[in-house]
C-alpha cells in the first residue's frame, strides 16, 4: 500500500505520494494531488531540460531528476529519473513546479520574498542572490512572520491585491545563518552540494492572506525612490516567476495583472544590504517608512 501524506501550501490542501516535509500538515480534503506515475513527454533528447505548455497541462523535462506534468491547477504527475531521492525531487516539487501549477490557477507569480508589517504585508523583488531570504529571514528573527520566501503568490479579491501564505521555510547560507544566531550543523541542505540551507521560520505560520502595501526592488542603487508607474509594470513583468509559460499561454492577461498591481501598489528602489551587520538597521528603517 503507497502512502498519501496531506499537507497545506499556498492555501490548497495538497496530497502527495512522497513526504515534503516543508509543507504544514492537514487532514483536509485535498484540492491538488501529487501522483507518482509516468509522463508521456513528447521531448526527444531525454538529456536536455525542456518544457511545454498548452491550456490544460505543462510538461516539464528537468535532467536528471525527472518528468512532470502539471493539469488544469489540480494533479502533478512525477516520473523521477532513475536513482532519484526524495531529497532531491522535493527542492523542484515545492518550487517551479507548483509555482506552474498556482500559475494555472490564475495567480499572478513573482520572484519575491514578502514579510508580514502589522495586518499587511511586503514583498522583496529580485533576483536570484540578491538578498531575499536575508532580509526575509532578518525580519522573522525580529518577530514578523514570514509569508513568502521565494515565490510570491497574489491573488486579488475586491480589487485589491492579497498574498497567500507559501510555508514557513526559508533558505540561507552560512552568513546569514550565523548573523540570525543559528548554527548551520544543525541545518539541512537544500540538496546535495548546494551551499544553502532549509530554516524553519520562527513562531506560528501564518495561515490567512494579506494585504501587500508596498514591493521594494532590490537594486545596486544607493537612493531608495519609488519607481514611476511604468518603470514599476516593467520590473513587475521582468521578475514574474514561470514568465516563459505566461508568455507562450496567454500574455496579455499576465501583462494585465502586472499593470493592475503596479496600479494599486507602489514599488520602492531598496539599495541591497551587503554588509549583514547592517541589516537590523534598515529593517528598522523599513518598519519606520511603513509607519508613515
Amino acid at each position: 500500500m503507497v502512502n498519501v501524506y496531506s499537507y497545506t501550501a499556498y492555501g490548497l490542501n495538497i496530497s502527495s505520494f512522497m513526504p515534503i516535509d516543508e509543507f504544514v500538515t492537514t487532514n483536509k480534503k485535498p484540492q491538488v494531488r501529487i501522483l507518482l506515475g509516468k509522463v508521456n513527454h513528447i521531448q526527444k533528447e531525454k538529456n536536455k531540460n525542456f518544457f511545454h505548455a498548452s491550456q490544460n497541462e505543462i510538461q516539464l523535462h528537468i535532467k536528471k531528476i525527472g518528468k512532470f506534468s502539471i493539469q488544469k491547477g489540480r494533479k502533478i504527475i512525477v516520473d523521477p529519473a532513475p536513482c532519484v531521492t526524495y531529497f532531491s525531487l522535493r527542492p523542484y516539487i515545492r518550487g517551479p513546479i507548483l509555482a506552474m501549477l498556482l500559475y494555472q490557477r490564475g495567480l499572478l507569480l513573482l520572484h519575491a520574498s514578502t514579510v508580514l508589517t502589522g495586518d499587511s504585508c511586503v514583498s522583496f523583488l529580485g533576483g536570484s542572490g540578491l538578498g531575499k531570504s536575508t532580509i526575509a529571514a532578518t525580519f522573522n528573527v525580529n518577530g514578523h512572520k514570514v509569508l513568502a520566501e521565494d515565490i510570491t503568490a497574489i491573488n486579488f479579491e475586491n480589487g485589491r491585491p492579497y498574498v497567500i501564505p507559501a510555508f514557513p521555510l526559508l533558505k540561507l547560507n552560512k552568513d546569514i545563518a550565523s548573523i540570525i544566531g543559528t548554527r548551520i550543523k544543525k541545518l539541512k541542505r537544500q540538496y546535495k552540494h548546494c551551499e544553502k540551507f532549509s530554516y524553519k521560520t520562527n513562531g506560528t505560520f501564518q495561515k490567512d492572506p494579506a494585504v501587500l502595501r508596498r514591493i521594494y526592488l532590490l537594486t545596486k542603487d544607493n537612493e531608495t525612490k519609488e519607481l514611476k508607474k511604468a518603470d514599476a509594470l516593467l520590473e513587475l513583468v521582468r521578475h514574474s516567476y514561470v514568465s516563459g509559460v505566461a508568455h507562450i499561454l496567454d500574455p496579455s492577461s499576465h501583462f494585465l495583472k502586472c499593470a493592475n498591481l503596479a496600479n494599486k501598489v507602489p514599488v520602492y528602489n531598496l539599495a541591497r544590504c551587503t554588509d549583514l551587520k547592517k541589516l537590523p538597521i534598515l529593517i528598522k528603517t523599513i518598519n519606520k517608512e511603513l509607519k508613515k
